[in-house]
C-alpha cells in the first residue's frame, strides 16, 4: 500500500511512494502540493494500476497527512575516530533532534550480520562506542522526533570507516611515578606560529585551542623507563562559516566541501598584511577547495576566514539530476530536480536557465529565463492549455552553460462546458 508524506515539517509538497512487483523502475512515486489534499483528518489513501484491460488495487491505508514525515535519505556522512568510539556526523534534516538508526559490521566479514544501534542524536551527530580498530561497514537511516506520525527514511549508501592502528599498551614502567606528558598537535608541525611546537606536562588534563580547520592531538607519557606510543585524537573540520578580519598568519586547504585531508600549508610572512601572497602546491583545476585564515590572539590559533574557491572555474559537467514534472494545469506545471553534484558543478553556480518550446508550433521561438541557483522547485506559468512542451533546464557558471536536462510536458485541456 502507498505512503504519502512530507520531507520535513514546513514542506507543502507532499510525496507518494509505492511499490511494484515489476522489473519497471520508474512510475512508482509522484508529488502533490497541499492545497489539493486533505491535510488535518484521516484520509484512505491507495493505488491503481491498469494495463490495457488489466488492472490492479493496492491495500488501503488510513492516515493524517498533516502528521507523517519522512526524512531524506541521510547525505554526505563523515566519520572519524576517538579512540574506540566512531563519530558520524551529516547534515541534519530539520533544527529539532532526530531519531537514528545506525547499522554496521567489519568490512572484512560481509557476511556477517549487521549490528545495530538506535538513539537519539542532535544535529545529526552520534558515536558509536566501544569498537575494534578496523575497518566497518555502516548505514544510517534517520526518523523525525516531532512528528506525530513519523517514517522512517530510506538507508543510507554504506560508508566505510577507515582502518586505523590501535594505540598499545603503555608499559608498566610508564605508569610509575615521575610521568611526563608530551603533548603536540598537527598545527604545530605544520608551522602554526602560535604553538610551540612540543609541549610538556606533569598533570593529566590540559585545555588547547584550535581553529576550524582539522587538527590531530598526541600525547606521549615518558617517565625514566622510557616513553609510550602516542595517544591521538582526531578533531574534524567545522562546517563552512564566514568569519572576517583582516588580521591573518597562515592558511591551509583542504579538497572539496566535507573533506577533511590537508593538502597544503605555507606560512604568511609578508610584512603588508593588506597584500598578502602564497604558493600553494597540486591545486587542482575545477575542483571545489575549502580555504582558512586564521591569526594568534593571546597566543591561541583563531580562525578569522573560511571559504569555498577554485583556482580556475568551467562550465558544469552535468546537468541537473531527476527533472520531474507535477501537477500539471491548464495553464502551468510545477517542476522540481536535484541539484548538480559538487565534484560535476566545476565553478561556482550563478543560476539555471530554463528554456521550454512548444511542440508542433512553428509561431512559437522558444522562451527561456533565468533561476536562482539556489533553487530546486520551480512553478511554470502562462503555457497553452492542451499542448505539449519541450522543457530544458541546465546550470550555469561564470564560465557557461552546463548540459541540459530535458522533459516533456503536457497541459490539462480546457474545460468549456463546467468547472474544472
Amino acid at each position: 500500500s502507498p505512503q504519502c508524506f512530507r520531507q520535513h515539517a514546513d514542506q507543502t509538497v507532499y510525496i507518494c511512494e509505492w511499490s511494484l512487483n515489476t522489473n519497471e523502475s520508474d512510475g512508482n512515486s509522484t508529488k502533490i502540493v497541499e492545497e489539493q489534499l486533505i491535510r488535518t483528518r484521516p484520509v484512505v489513501i491507495w493505488v491503481e494500476a491498469h494495463v490495457g484491460d488489466s488492472s490492479c488495487t493496492s491495500l488501503r491505508r488510513s492516515v493524517t497527512l498533516e502528521d507523517t514525515v519522512k526524512y531524506e535519505t541521510p547525505q554526505n556522512i563523515s566519520v572519524s575516530w576517538l579512540k574506540k568510539n566512531l563519530s558520524l556526523s551529516w547534515q541534519a534534516a530539520e533544527k529539532y533532534p532526530a531519531r537514528a538508526e545506525v547499522w554496521f559490521r567489519p568490512y572484512a566479514r560481509p557476511t556477517e550480520s549487521w549490528k545495530q544501534v538506535r538513539l537519539n542524536v542532535t544535529a545529526s551527530f552520534i558515536v558509536v562506542e566501544n569498537l575494534n580498530y578496523s575497518a566497518y561497514e555502516i548505514q544510517i537511516r534517520q526518523q523525525s522526533s516531532k512528528a506525530k506520525n513519523p517514517l522512517w527514511s530510506n538507508w543510507s549508501p554504506v560508508v566505510i570507516a577507515p582502518l586505523v592502528s590501535a594505540p598499545q599498551k603503555m608499559p608498566h614502567a610508564a605508569a610509575v611515578s615521575g610521568v611526563t606528558y608530551i603533548l603536540s598537535d598537527t598545527l604545530s608541525s605544520q608551522g602554526c606560529p602560535c604553538e610551540e611546537k612540543r609541549k610538556k606536562h606533569h598533570m593529566n588534563k590540559h585545555t588547547i585551542y584550535v581553529p576550524y580547520s582539522a587538527v590531530n592531538i598526541s600525547v606521549i607519557a615518558r617517565n625514566a623507563a622510557g616513553s609510550s606510543p602516542p595517544a591521538v585524537v582526531q578533531i574534524p573540520t567545522e562546517p563552512v562559516a564566514d568569519l572576517k578580519s583582516r588580521l591573518q598568519k597562515y592558511f591551509l586547504l583542504v579538497p572539496d566541501f566535507y573533506a577533511t585531508i590537508i593538502k597544503e600549508v605555507k606560512e604568511v610572512t609578508t610584512a603588508d598584511q593588506s597584500r598578502l601572497s602564497v604558493s600553494v602546491a597540486d591545486i587542482k583545476d575545477y575542483i571545489r577547495y575549502l580555504y582558512f585564515e586564521h591569526r594568534c590572539k593571546g597566543g591561541n590559533p583563531q580562525t578569522v576566514k573560511m571559504c569555498l574557491f577554485y583556482q580556475r572555474e568551467g562550465a558544469p559537467a552535468k546537468e541537473p539530476q531527476g527533472l520531474l514534472v507535477f501537477n500539471e494545469a491548464h495553464s502551468s506545471v510545477n517542476l522540481s530536480w536535484k541539484t548538480i553534484p559538487y565534484k560535476e558543478q566545476r565553478g561556482f553556480l550563478t543560476h539555471y536557465r530554463l528554456c521550454r518550446v512548444k511542440i508542433s508550433s512553428q509561431d512559437e521561438p522558444e522562451v527561456c529565463s533565468n533561476i536562482s541557483a539556489s533553487t530546486v522547485k520551480y512553478r511554470l506559468e502562462n503555457l497553452t492549455p492542451g499542448a505539449k512542451y519541450n522543457v530544458s533546464l541546465a546550470g550555469v557558471t561564470r564560465k557557461g552553460e552546463g548540459p541540459k536536462a530535458t522533459i516533456t510536458i503536457t497541459t490539462s485541456p480546457q474545460n468549456f462546458y463546467g468547472r474544472s
